[in-house]
């Protein structure tokens, strides 16, 4: 590593992290480490571990949208390091032509099953014209954080629902297996907000269903 430079967040203590040849990416150290400075207002439950249990929730339903993200320790600090990714400067969301869903409303569906807050555009850029996921801090929290003012709430189940907007990007997720989800997320999470987890992905299941009727 060859520089860490604090940069400011709303939900947690980050860090952008050279590891040299241009490679760069985003420290963000477990709350125990950064909780007593409080330099924002920081919401309590906003960890490493939840950027760590989304990556493992991404690889587990084939998402394919959040970056590598592992666990490390750096100056003394435990907590999760999520390769930085090139953006475009601006891009729409992009079509797939073999299953007719635009990329974003697969994101969205992804973000109701993680229930993830604040899923701003500074959160979900565009990369070839597909969302990014890169900020699972606001994830599996399960409830507002307590500065909710200009916090999003994450998608409902009555927004996905509505199989004219989301079908396609309902059936684009194959990969849904709850135990496999539950073993991918269980390290990083307590074990009601894993539960509450796989209470919604067995609703996109049933709407997968639905979806895929003729």
């Amino acid at each position: 590593m060859r520089e860490k430079e604090f940069a400011k967040s709303g939900s947690s203590e980050v860090y952008f992290v050279d590891l040299g040849r241009g490679v760069r990416a985003v420290f963000k150290p477990s709350p125990k480490f950064w909780r007593a400075r409080r330099i924002m207002p920081f919401h309590d439950d906003a960890s490493a571990e939840r950027e760590l249990a989304g990556h493992a929730f991404d690889r587990a339903v084939s998402g394919h949208m959040v970056p590598v993200t592992v666990k490390r320790k750096i100056d003394g600090m435990e907590g999760s390091l999520q390769v930085w990714v090139n953006f475009d400067e601006a891009a729409d969301s992009a079509v797939s032509a073999a299953s007719n869903f635009r990329a974003e409303d697969r994101l969205t569906v992804m973000d109701y099953m993680m229930g993830t807050h604040d899923r701003s555009p500074a959160n979900r850029p565009m990369l070839k014209g597909a969302p990014v996921a890169i900020d699972q801090g606001l994830a599996f929290i399960g409830k507002a954080p307590h500065y909710s003012f200009g916090i999003k709430a994450p998608p409902s189940a009555t927004e996905i629902s509505d199989l004219s907007k989301y079908g396609a990007a309902l059936r684009s997720f194959r990969d849904l297996d709850p135990e496999k989800i539950r073993s991918a997320i269980s390290p990083f999470l307590k074990a009601e907000e894993v539960e509450q987890c796989l209470l919604r992905v067995k609703k996109v299941i049933e709407l997968r269903a639905e979806a895929m009727k003729p």
